[in-house]
């Protein structure tokens, strides 16, 4: 199978690109010209309507990955990726490619809302970026039904809303990245206190199979949950982190506030139909992280 992912220089572009590989022809874009991925044609920067659809013509299929992170930015920071999406979505369905799939996140869930959250709970998301997610999804699902409607050819969205990602080599100011990369230095670890707001945290090797799954597997147009089963603290990632690395417990800042948003994703749906389960809980993600740093120092 010829699989185009877009943003594939970023953390989860990278692993998937890995995953695929050697299975299956990875074509990669990206809006920077000097990004390289092992074992991916690169397909030239950016993502031109044109140019995409000369790239989409011999795929069989997409995974969209291409977007910008954040979140507290107000809603106009993150229009452009919505524009992103409608600008690939059209670009694959005019191209005639059979299976899309869209990376979407956790963040379109309302917080109030009871934990596990399931797909058809979604509500008014806290921030701009979980809004423009859930935006994204609309265009991408949109299409896969004017499709239907209008053109007589199946297109088929699987919408993949993930957990927050970790991994390996991920550079980022973000806690998990920061506790890694000191852990990984022998560093002692600082951490808030305790606390009961838990989040869903996925590794990221299990995010590139739930993605590999939605392309091989026959499911129909959808939204489904990927996340890892559990949830932890700040502190009680800081804890396995320590752990893991043989350092004493962290040492904790009591000025410091526990800031996460409580999350947990019911899997049901995604196991039912991709057949997804996680590999990875939280200490086994944590050990390859580590693992991966003590390689690549």
């Amino acid at each position: 199978m010829r699989v185009v992912i877009t943003g594939v220089g970023g953390l989860v572009g990278r692993h998937l690109a890995a995953h695929l590989n050697p299975s299956h022809d990875v074509v990669g874009l990206s809006r920077q010209a000097d990004v390289t991925v092992p074992n991916v044609t690169m397909a030239g920067p950016g993502y031109a309507p044109d140019h995409l659809r000369r790239v989409f013509a011999t795929a069989d299929a997409v995974i969209h990955l291409a977007a910008r992170r954040g979140s507290t930015e107000p809603t106009a920071a993150f229009l452009p990726d919505v524009a992103l999406t409608e600008i690939v979505t059209s670009a694959a369905r005019d191209a005639g490619v059979a299976r899309f799939v869209l990376a979407s996140s956790i963040s379109v869930y309302d917080p109030s809302l009871d934990l596990p959250w399931h797909e058809e709970c979604v509500g008014v998301p806290r921030n701009a970026y979980g809004i423009a997610k859930l935006a994204a999804e609309h265009v991408a699902l949109h299409h896969a039904r004017a499709s239907a409607a209008r053109h007589g050819r199946p297109f088929e969205v699987v919408v993949l809303r993930l957990a927050h990602v970790y991994g390996p080599d991920e550079d980022s100011p973000h806690a998990i990245p920061t506790m890694l990369s000191h852990a990984a230095q022998g560093r002692p670890l600082m951490a808030c206190p305790p606390s009961e707001r838990r989040r869903d945290l996925v590794y990221v090797a299990d995010v590139a199979r739930a993605c590999a799954l939605a392309l091989e597997q026959t499911v129909p147009t959808g939204v489904y949950n990927v996340g890892s089963g559990a949830a932890a603290s700040t502190y009680e990632v800081a804890n396995v982190i320590a752990c893991a690395a043989g350092l004493e417990k962290p040492t904790v800042v009591p000025a410091w506030s526990e800031s996460a948003v409580p999350s947990l994703l019911d899997l049901t749906r995604a196991r039912e139909a991709l057949g997804y389960t996680p590999a990875y809980n939280l200490a086994a993600g944590v050990r390859a992280a580590l693992a991966f740093r003590w390689e690549h120092p």
